[in-house]
């Protein structure tokens, strides 16, 4: 990939939760993001892994502003999310989508399929019924879900399904920018697969730019075009996969590799 300019970039993000004790008056702070910076280029992927609690979905919701940093910039497309007005914030966010793992939990359980992917154009006002339906059954389509069950409810779906739902509905208004914070996990393997090829896809098609929040290593590894190890809320290593498989620097990243499962008959993403 050419190098270009980056669509996604932090710098040195900060963010401090305080929490209360048990004892009258007795608080502590957690240093969820230390000095955090970070940028993605166009069409690239950027994998951020880490152990549970290391800061990975905190930087996630900052990145979309869903909570903000106590200091730092969050640059989107060359501005500054960070200081912008809730109202261009709002004109700003379609572009910038960001999918949990357990997105279905968020879905309308009356709504159907296609009523639960058209939802985000009903609320940016956007075209007529007519429309918005087209475009539920478009996306139904380019991720693999069966058009027929465009009237069917979340529930009605496999768990794999619900996850391309998720998808769908994150790509209504054409965001130019995915975040997944753990979006494959608590799937079995042959499914991340198959969603992480639907992901590939839909990349290439469109230019996408992905970063992928997850603890998993390994798959991260055979996805992303760089991986960045985050630990204490502060992220230690930046590099290409080939590099921090065969030269980790920091002692998290060789602590996280020597925990990885060994598994034989595991295959790269693109080859699954």
């Amino acid at each position: 990939m050419k190098p270009s300019q980056p669509l996604l970039e932090v710098r040195n993000l900060n963010k401090i939760y305080v929490q209360h004790r048990w004892f009258p008056g007795k608080r502590f702070q957690v240093k969820a993001l230390d000095n955090v910076s970070l940028m993605i280029p166009q069409g690239s992927t950027l994998a951020l892994v880490g152990e549970s609690g290391s800061g990975k979905s905190t930087l996630a919701k900052c990145c979309t502003m869903l909570e903000e940093p106590d200091s730092g910039e969050i640059y989107f497309e060359g501005n500054n999310l960070a200081i912008m007005s809730q109202q261009e914030l709002r004109r700003r966010r379609p572009q910038l989508q960001l999918i949990f793992q357990d997105a279905a939990t968020a879905f309308n359980p009356r709504f159907s399929a296609a009523e639960i992917i058209a939802e985000p154009l009903v609320i940016q006002r956007r075209g007529s019924d007519g429309e918005r339906r087209k475009r539920a059954l478009e996306l139904m389509e380019q991720t693999g879900l069966p058009v027929e069950a465009a009237g069917r409810l979340a529930s009605e779906f496999s768990g794999g399904q619900r996850q391309r739902l998720a998808i769908a509905r994150a790509l209504t208004l054409e965001p130019k920018c995915l975040i997944l914070d753990e979006a494959l996990s608590g799937l079995d393997l042959p499914i991340q697969r198959q969603i992480v090829r639907l992901l590939l896809e839909l990349q290439a098609r469109a230019s996408l730019t992905y970063l992928f929040i997850s603890h998993d290593l390994g798959l991260m590894a055979q996805i992303a075009d760089k991986v960045a190890v985050m630990h204490q809320g502060k992220i230690v290593e930046e590099r290409t996969p080939a590099d921090l498989f065969s030269k980790p620097q920091h002692a998290h990243t060789q602590a996280l590799l020597a925990a990885m499962p060994v598994l034989e008959n595991r295959t790269t993403a693109g080859g699954a």
